[in-house]
């Protein structure tokens, strides 16, 4: 039996924890027992559950403490830091296989990733993109970073094959993530106003998760009326990947697309569970999100800020029927989770104590 801990600061259902739990989920049945320490739960602990995770704890005050004393107790062999980088030094001291994971590339983090070099086995990445950005940004040499790319639960994100509908209906048009400048939502708000003076039948969607406190709420809210478009558009909250694929496949069927606005992905892991469930994409070019479509073939692509291109792509992947067809097809050829093998194998090489696994 082999022992992991993951340490994140909030625990949610979407995003990085949707990528923890898919891993238990798979490395748990050959033997890699797993425990997690969370500073908030937002809402994913019980998802975790769900899915047989036994050892969760959460907590703010002596972190480092009670991350200390835990892996003393249970025995624990190797730990992946999503946060909290500091704790490296310490953990590798004591004897542990320590790697920090980075999602999320902002400026702000390479300082930290470059303090705990020599500290750390391997920093994890999901793509080419990221590796090459903390290698450039943060001085990691390459021989230390690992990417591993994220992979999806693919029995939930899945297409469910039925025909669009040919009656006259308003288009949905889906844009998911945090409240945050990095996400970007005023962009995606602004693109549906636009397509709304142009007269068009959309139906903007926004479903938000993690950061939904009231001033958070009351931004977003106060912008949507500014624009003219607070009656038009649905909002929901932190739903489960469960009912998210659902609508996903839903607004497939409807004619629908998802939108990303986002000015940072170190993978995007919205647009490929997207493009599972058989729903256009239109996103922002940036990050890793031009290693997962191919502009005019699987997708539609517009450089970031660049609102109005970009209410022209999502125009036309909705009422353009060549141009959408073209795109559903090359769709079609793409293997969304091409990488799930190697990426498990790495994951579970990485978490029995080996800082990475040869790939040939």
């Amino acid at each position: 039996m082999t022992k992991h801990l993951t340490v994140y600061e909030n625990c949610s259902l979407g995003g990085i924890v949707s990528v923890i739990r898919e891993r238990m989920r798979v490395l748990q049945p050959r033997g890699v027992e797993e425990y997690f320490y969370f500073m908030k739960d937002r809402g994913g602990v019980a998802s975790l559950r769900d899915e047989g995770a036994r050892h969760i704890w959460l907590g703010h005050l002596g972190v480092d403490n009670n991350i200390y004393n835990l892996i003393q107790q249970e025995s624990i062999s190797s730990v992946t830091l999503f946060s909290h980088f500091h704790l490296a030094r310490n953990l590798k001291r004591d004897g542990c296989t320590v790697y920090v994971e980075m999602h999320d590339c902002p400026p702000a983090t390479a300082a930290p990733i470059g303090a705990v070099q020599g500290s750390v086995d391997k920093v994890v990445v999901p793509s080419a993109w990221s590796r090459d950005w903390v290698h450039a940004e943060a001085g990691v040499p390459l021989k230390d970073i690992e990417v591993v790319p994220n992979f999806i639960n693919m029995s939930i994100f899945c297409a469910d094959g039925r025909a669009p509908l040919t009656t006259s209906h308003p288009r949905p048009v889906l844009w998911v993530g945090r409240l945050d400048e990095r996400k970007n939502w005023r962009d995606a708000a602004y693109i549906a106003s636009i397509l709304k003076r142009r007269g068009l039948r959309i139906e903007p969607v926004f479903v938000l998760s993690l950061r939904y406190e009231d001033e958070y709420v009351h931004d977003f809210v106060d912008q949507l009326a500014l624009l003219g478009i607070e009656e038009d558009t649905k909002v929901y909250y932190n739903i489960s990947q469960n009912n998210l694929a659902a609508m996903m496949r839903d607004f497939a069927h409807r004619g629908g697309c998802y939108l990303s606005t986002s000015r940072l992905e170190s993978y995007g892991l919205g647009i490929v569970e997207a493009l599972a469930c058989g729903l256009p994409v239109v996103a922002s070019a940036v990050g890793a999100v031009p290693e997962h479509m191919v502009h005019g073939d699987s997708g539609y692509l517009f450089p970031f800020g660049e609102r109005f291109v970009a209410a022209n792509l999502v125009e036309e992947c909705l009422f353009v029927r060549q141009s959408r067809s073209r795109v559903l097809a090359g769709m079609k050829q793409l293997d969304v989770d091409a990488k799930r093998s190697q990426a498990v194998e790495q994951l579970y090489y990485m978490y029995s104590g080996r800082a990475g696994m040869p790939i040939t």
